[in-house]
C-alpha cells in the first residue's frame, strides 16, 4: 500500500477530528435545510444569518480542543497521569472561565454581530431569537 504505518497512525488519529470539526457546520446546515421548506425566505436568512454567527464564536474557541489533544497526548506519552489530570483540570477551569464569559455577555455579542453583518430589521430580529 502507498501509506507507512506512521502515516496510517496519524490517519487514524486524524480522521475523527475531521469528522468532529465537519459535525459544527451541519447544525447550522440541518437548520437551513428545515426552515428552506416555510413560506417565507426570512426564516431561511435569519437561521442561515444565525449559523454563521454561532458558527464563527464556535470556531474562535476551537483552540481549546487541540490544547487539550496536545497537553493530554504528551502527558500520555510520558505515561504521566498526575500530569495528563492536573492539565485536564486547567483546562476545564478556563473553560468554564470562557463560557461564563459567554454566556453573561450572550446578549452583546448577539446584538454585536448582528449589527456587524447588517441584515434587514425582520431578519435580525429573527436571527436573535434563533440565537437565544
Amino acid at each position: 500500500m502507498w501509506l507507512s504505518d506512521t502515516d496510517r497512525q496519524i490517519a487514524k488519529i486524524a480522521l475523527p477530528l475531521v469528522i468532529s470539526n465537519l459535525s459544527v457546520p451541519l447544525v447550522g446546515l440541518v437548520d437551513n435545510a428545515v426552515l428552506g421548506n416555510l413560506a417565507s425566505p426570512i426564516y431561511l436568512a435569519s437561521v442561515g444569518l444565525g449559523a454563521i454567527i454561532m458558527s464563527y464564536v464556535l470556531f474562535s474557541f476551537g483552540f481549546i480542543k487541540s490544547i487539550t489533544t496536545g497537553y493530554t497526548s504528551q502527558s500520555d506519552y510520558k505515561k504521566n497521569s498526575d500530569e495528563m489530570i492536573s492539565n485536564l483540570y486547567q483546562i476545564l477551569f478556563i473553560s468554564i472561565f470562557i463560557s461564563i464569559i459567554l454566556v453573561s455577555l450572550k446578549s452583546n455579542i448577539i446584538s454585536f454581530a448582528l449589527s456587524l453583518l447588517g441584515g434587514s430589521e425582520q431578519i435580525n430580529i429573527n436571527a436573535q431569537i434563533y440565537l437565544d
